[in-house]
């Protein structure tokens, strides 16, 4: 941790712990964190009321949110939808989901690890999934990205259509099938169970 950073956390440690014994100044506390995030800050109560408001030179506001004074209070709209927010998405990247790349020529990456729970022969479809979401600007949480890879994963390893099995294979899947959370699609949504009638067997 810089020095820096340090002193601007002891700064707002500082803050907080004078407002135990005093009323507490949220512009104090929103100038330090705009020193700190180089970001705009804005504090606000769970009902919307604007308690501080901190502007840094460099970051454009977003008028829609930065419009009111403090004190003031918000859309009630837009406070529900904050509200609503129950953690912020964490930075993703394929270090944090368990693989491991190594610059090999101009363009190229060797791939030096993967995560356990992905096989081997799905290593290459699964981080070339990954690397699309990623291209289309999406953001999806690193939650969002495991689950894909484990139900790419388990959609490749399962039994397909046409696929022979003895009698006691097919009790053993319809066993294990009842006994899951979602026994009627697979990961991807597809239906696992189809009804027939006698005409469709004619």
């Amino acid at each position: 941790m810089s020095v820096q950073l340090l002193d601007r956390t002891r700064k707002i440690g500082r803050l907080l712990h004078n407002a135990s014994s005093s009323k507490v100044v949220f512009n104090d506390i929103c100038s330090v964190l705009v020193e700190t995030l180089s970001s705009n800050v804005l504090v606000l109560s769970r009902k919307g009321k604007v308690l501080g408001i901190g502007l840094s030179e460099n970051v454009t506001p977003i008028r829609e949110l930065l419009r009111n004074n403090v004190g003031e209070r918000i859309d009630s709209l837009l406070n529900d939808r904050l509200l609503g927010i129950l953690s912020t998405k964490e930075n993703v990247n394929l270090a944090t989901l368990g693989f491991d790349l190594a610059k090999s020529g101009e363009n190229q990456f060797r791939l030096c690890a993967v995560p356990a729970d992905i096989p081997m022969d799905m290593a290459e479809t699964t981080l070339r999934k990954i690397l699309a979401w990623m291209m289309e600007m999406r953001t999806p949480t690193a939650a969002e990205i495991r689950h894909a890879c484990l139900a790419m994963t388990a959609c490749k390893a399962a039994i397909k259509r046409g696929d022979k099995l003895n009698l006691r294979q097919m009790q053993l899947l319809l066993e294990e099938l009842s006994r899951t959370a979602r026994p009627y699609t697979c990961p991807h949504g597809r239906p696992t169970i189809l009804r027939f009638t006698g005409g469709d067997l004619a």
